[in-house]
């Protein structure tokens, strides 16, 4: 049924969609997010899944101490994470200002 309701919203044909994907339609859903065009969506997505595999990957590894876990921050660049901070490049010293 998601599937096919997918396949309608999203005009696609071919019924095989990753794990990755519906994990990131349930990120969705648990977050409240609403992207407005298809091209949102899977740039969106492409973020998710590549943080997706990086987590995958890290918790994989018997030698790491931890282990990492996706959160509602999952789908945002590193410049919107930035913005969270208030991180300032201009305010740097070292590397945020171009020498003249």
């Amino acid at each position: 049924m998601l599937a096919t309701t997918f396949a309608t919203i999203f005009g696609t044909t071919d019924q095989t969609i990753p794990e990755s994907e519906y994990q990131f339609m349930a990120h969705i859903a648990q977050n409240g997010l609403r992207y407005a065009t298809k091209a949102e969506y899977q740039f969106r997505l492409n973020l998710f899944q590549e943080k997706l595999a990086f987590v995958e990957e890290w918790n994989a590894d018997s030698n790491n101490t931890h282990t990492l876990e996706m959160n509602q921050f999952a789908a945002w660049t590193q410049e919107e994470l930035a913005q969270l901070t208030g991180y300032k490049p201009e305010m740097n010293p070292i590397g945020g200002m171009e020498a003249e």
